[in-house]
């Protein structure tokens, strides 16, 4: 740590504003992730490459062999988020691929432990087409969640383009721009004949992110607020939490099953109005909430 921490020293005295990330990722692979909190008290580094966050929030929205229902999902991230200082909450690296790991799209079509056999080389079984539509409608929840919670969102250049690919070498193929021929290709080894993990630009899924990017740029509060989980409807997964900064506070709602699913708003609380919505959600009597299946809503909120 020494070196690190000299290194802090050194890189400050030269821009006091540099960003400094550390990869920081296992103890035990592949169930035991390393404790950054030594690391990220203000001495070193900034931040972590927060795996610790993706892991478990993977593990909800994806419902994989590792997955977590809704209560040891709450209990997992106040364990990561709440043994940090506040501003390194805010600093944290909440990534959601990267050069190690495969692009976002593959990882939630396959149901496999986090970073485990995520190659055809590893397992034959592993899948790397083209996602289905509840594969893509979690991944959209997973993003509003990313882009919702504490910390600093970060994209693998390519994901927000509807890039797929498994494990290195294949989430590190070049971008895919429209206006470029791309021959068909294969992994390695070559006698797998997979075909290439890549894909054109998807413009809905493009347009997406430019939509979360912009709430959270217009609403400060997502970047710089605390957060609140809240209990609306254990019963039926509804996960929600708030964000609140200043005088303003968000409530944002997940419906993250394939059904319908019901909400009531506790009675100290009004809804003033919807800035976000993936998917309508119908607005009842009073604060009930009616949610589509995999939705999510962000509204501001007023407490009486």
């Amino acid at each position: 740590m020494v070196f690190w921490k000299d290194f802090r020293k050194f890189t400050r005295s030269i821009n006091p504003e540099f960003y400094l990330v550390d990869e920081n990722w296992w103890t035990k692979w592949p169930y035991e992730l390393m404790d950054p909190k030594p690391w990220v008290q203000g001495d070193i580094f900034d931040a972590v490459m927060h795996d610790q966050w993706y892991k478990v929030a993977r593990g909800y929205l994806a419902q994989p062999q590792d997955k977590l229902n809704l209560k040891g999902f709450r209990k997992a991230v106040d364990s990561v988020f709440l043994s940090y200082p506040d501003y390194t909450q805010q600093a944290m690296m909440n990534l959601s691929s990267s050069h190690d790991v495969p692009r976002l799209l593959t990882c939630f079509k396959n149901p496999n432990v986090y970073k485990y056999n995520t190659s055809k080389r590893d397992n034959p079984d592993y899948k790397t087409g083209q996602p289905s539509i509840e594969t893509i409608e979690r991944v959209k929840l997973f993003l509003l969640h990313q882009y919702t919670f504490i910390g600093s969102p970060h994209i693998w250049n390519g994901d927000e383009m509807g890039m797929i690919g498994a494990d290195d070498p294949d989430c590190r193929k070049p971008l895919i721009w429209p206006d470029l021929q791309i021959k068909p290709n294969n992994t390695f080894p070559k006698t797998l004949n997979e075909l290439s993990a890549t894909t054109f630009p998807e413009d809905e899924l493009f347009l997406y992110y430019q939509s979360i990017i912009s709430l959270r740029k217009t609403y400060p509060t997502l970047s710089l607020g605390n957060y609140t989980f809240m209990q609306l409807n254990d019963e039926a997964n509804i996960l929600a939490y708030t964000r609140n900064y200043n005088n303003e506070s968000l409530l944002i709602v997940f419906n993250v099953n394939p059904t319908v699913g019901k909400a009531k708003i506790p009675d100290n609380l009004s809804l003033k109005n919807k800035i976000f919505e993936k998917r309508k959600v119908s607005l009842r009597k009073g604060n009930n909430l009616e949610l589509q299946p995999y939705s999510g809503e962000v509204f501001i909120i007023k407490h009486k």
